[in-house]
């Protein structure tokens, strides 16, 4: 059972009148509040603080030890369902006897990523992380995902609420103080139920995280977080009722008609006015109508906000329950509820994050800071505690420390406890226990007295502490060997790390070895340099646990087998770049040849034992072999030997293609000039070389920086029958040539 906490006597109504003074908000905009009525604040003792109520109510401690508690929900039985966001985990407590205090806790679910928004639709919950909405159907333990991929960072809280449309909205803040952000940030989304169907609800929303439907308009109404760092009092913080399609003003504007100094000369005439604005960074989280029926009727319709409080301000605000007075379904003054979360110097030892209303119309309050949730009702004594809490430390020295002990209470009440920690055990009756440490491992010994006496106060904590100190640990660790069959080894090769230390040395294949006086823990034992002919059973390596005073002990089993004189050979290949050939020859002591893929395995079986060469052949003239070729390989008795060759090819240099033209007649006497000529190169390894051999011992050479015609010119001196060949060379060296047939004519005599 949780701790309930203690009442004190409520304090003179003058000393409530004095803390009261401030109680109602300020507001600063044209839609500000009417200042509502000041009220008197009673003081009630708890959790050795005071916290100040509305004159009639009471607060109790529903629930402790909640981390980082935020979003309330009520689940199916009337219990109360609490994100721990920090640890990731969803919480149900039960107040089984209807007391106001929870009796039980389970955790749901673990290992989330910031939970945050929580609601149930029927005994279906459905809850918000950083980037997804899931829901949890009922007695299922995995959840489904309904709209991933949201965005990350900035604001992480995502706030869900289902719409009387029977739709669910999201409510997402921005990545940052000012900036442009892309939606769905700064906005609230309407989806289907399943996650289908998105759409832009409301924008210009900096980070509203408390939304709520109210129970007779069915409008939404959304908190906002204004902005930081303009001043102590600017902006004001916003109480919407959100519209459909509407614009609120972030990041440009944070009234109609208020531009940002960031962005100077924004239109801020089309935005939405808020419905109420108060006190500036009051950070408003948590947002609640009231339809209970324990309050007096003047709270029906009314609403409840938390501010979490201000990080930045000058002289911080917040850290408190205010009710917002509402008429015509409209807000119209805003006044303190809960108080005293903010001492008068402004350190705070808690911050209200979520509400919820419960079925015997109490309103419970979540405390992120506290690790708290807290219970107010009206018109209702307070729980009388009559139990307490132990928690129990321990504090530990030495070396050789255990993992941990048992602390047990009473003789009956257990819980585990590490070396330097602690542990509390609640609802115990208030009064004389008995407490001990143990499970102490032998080497370590408990300081004062064990067990020892404690007095649990009512409604409060005491606590023991334990120290130990402990010494070395130390053991003994034996390895045996057992070997059976023929062709025994003298001996193998033992491997032994741990705490002690690691060491390696011979041991004969039927003996034991003993390491005395080493460090006690686990340590792992193997057994190396076993011959092919041998197979080892069990393990190995493996695990043996030296004890604290004590032996721990293995043994290998080995049988052997008599030996073989024959072995494998396998030869793998493996090629990169192009041209790659279809596969290569592997030839053994230029003997025994197998043909081999260009990435693939061969393997030659009964090669004997001993010293082979080994040679990867027919290797395309584009490709290169890498190492070693041939190899030396020694081929293992009954076992085998793996040789690898790796092999690069690039693809080959292609030469130029020539043409030399056609074969053609000429006269003697007048100059010739080679007229069709040309040449191409696929690999287009320019520039170009070329010479033309004219036929009668003369040539012509030149260069080309591009592929097409060759030109030439020759005076032939004779008449006759001239072969002309074109030689083209690339600029790798690879060439191509043509040859063409020129007849070269006398002139005719003339007739004289």
């Amino acid at each position: 059972m949780y701790t309930r906490a203690t009442f004190a006597a409520l304090l003179a109504l003058l000393a409530a009148a004095l803390i009261a003074h401030g109680c109602a908000d300020s507001v600063t905009s044209e839609r500000r509040a009417h200042r509502a009525p000041t009220v008197a604040l009673d003081a009630v003792a708890i959790a050795g603080q005071q916290l100040y109520v509305q004159s009639g109510f009471n607060v109790n401690l529903f629930a402790e030890g909640l981390d980082g508690a935020r979003t309330l929900a009520l689940g199916p039985g009337g219990a109360v369902f609490v994100t721990l966001s920090n640890d990731g985990a969803i919480v149900r407590l039960v107040d089984a006897d209807g007391d106001g205090v929870a009796d039980a806790r389970s955790t749901v679910l673990s290992g989330l990523s910031y939970p945050f928004g929580l609601a149930f639709r029927g005994d279906t919950m459905y809850f918000a992380e950083r980037t997804a909405v899931r829901r949890l159907n009922p007695g299922a333990t995995t959840p489904v995902t309904l709209i991933p991929n949201l965005p990350s960072g900035g604001h992480d809280s995502r706030t869900i609420a289902f719409g009387p449309d029977n739709r669910l909205y999201v409510a997402i803040g921005s990545s940052c103080n000012i900036c442009d952000d892309a939606l769905p940030r700064a906005a609230v989304t309407r989806y289907n139920l399943d996650g289908s169907n998105p759409h832009t609800f409301a924008t210009g929303l900096r980070n509203s995280v408390g939304l709520a439907f109210h129970p007779t308009t069915g409008e939404l109404w959304a908190n906002n977080n204004d902005r930081d760092n303009l001043s102590d009092d600017l902006p004001p913080e916003h109480l919407n009722i959100l519209r459909d399609g509407r614009w609120y003003g972030w990041p440009q504007c944070y009234l109609p008609g208020d531009a940002n100094p960031e962005y100077p000369g924004a239109d801020c005439s089309g935005v939405e006015p808020p419905a109420l604005t108060f006190q500036a960074h009051s950070a408003p989280l948590g947002l609640a109508f009231y339809t209970g029926a324990m309050f007096p009727a003047e709270y029906q319709g009314d609403a409840f906000m938390t501010y979490h409080g201000s990080w930045n301000r000058s002289q911080p605000t917040g850290a408190k329950v205010v009710r917002v007075r509402v008429q015509n379904g409209r807000p119209t003054a805003i006044e303190d509820f809960v108080t005293g979360w903010q001492l008068a110097d402004g350190s705070r030892w808690g911050r209200p994050v979520g509400l919820l209303v419960m079925p015997d119309g109490a309103l419970l309050v979540s405390d992120d800071d506290g690790g708290r949730i807290w219970r107010v009702s009206y018109g209702q004594s307070p729980p009388i505690d009559e139990t307490g809490s132990l928690t129990v430390t321990t504090s530990t020295s030495g070396s050789s420390q255990p993992s941990g002990y048992t602390v047990t209470v009473d003789g009956s009440q257990s819980q585990a406890i590490g070396t330097n920690s602690s542990v509390t055990f609640t609802g115990l009756p208030a009064g004389s226990h008995s407490v001990a440490l143990t499970n102490v491992a032998a080497n370590c010994t408990v300081g004062g007295s064990n067990p020892r006496p404690v007095t649990v106060p009512s409604g409060g904590t005491v606590t023991a502490a334990f120290s130990v100190s402990c010494a070395p640990a130390t053991g003994n660790l034996t390895v045996t060997t057992s070997t059976t069959g023929s062709n025994q080894p003298s001996s193998y090769t033992l491997n032994a790390s741990g705490p002690g230390g690691s060491t390696t040395q011979a041991i004969a294949s039927n003996t034991s070895v003993t390491f005395s006086a080493i460090a006690t823990g686990d340590y792992t034992v193997s057994l190396s340099d076993v011959p092919a002919n041998c197979t080892l059973s069990g393990a190995n390596p493996r695990t043996v646990t030296v004890p604290s005073g004590g032996t721990g002990a293995t043994t290998f089993a080995v049988s052997c087998a008599a030996t073989t004189t024959t072995g494998s050979l396998t030869v793998t290949t493996t090629t990169s770049g192009s041209s790659q050939p279809s596969g290569y020859t592997v030839t053994v002591d230029a003997s025994q040849s197998q043909t081999i893929g260009t990435s693939s395995s061969v393997t030659f079986t009964s090669l004997s034992a001993g010293s082979h060469s080994v040679a990867l052949t027919n290797v395309a003239s584009n490709c290169t072999v890498s190492g070693s070729n041939p190899q030396g390989v020694t081929v293992p008795s009954g076992g085998t030997v793996t040789a690898s060759f790796s092999a690069s090819c690039t693809t080959p240099n292609r030469a130029p293609i020539v043409n030399a033209g056609s074969d053609q007649t000429v006269l003697l006497g007048a100059s010739y000039a080679l007229p069709d000529a040309s040449f191409s190169d696929a690999d287009s390894d320019g520039p170009w070389s070329y010479t033309i051999d004219w036929g009668d011992a003369s040539s012509s050479s030149g260069s080309e920086s591009s592929q097409g015609s060759l030109t030439g010119t020759h005076n032939y001196l004779m008449p006759g029958t001239y072969q002309i060949t074109v030689t083209v060379t690339d600029s790798h060296s690879a060439s191509g040539s043509d040859s063409k047939v020129l007849t070269v004519g006398s002139v005719p005599a003339l007739n004289r």
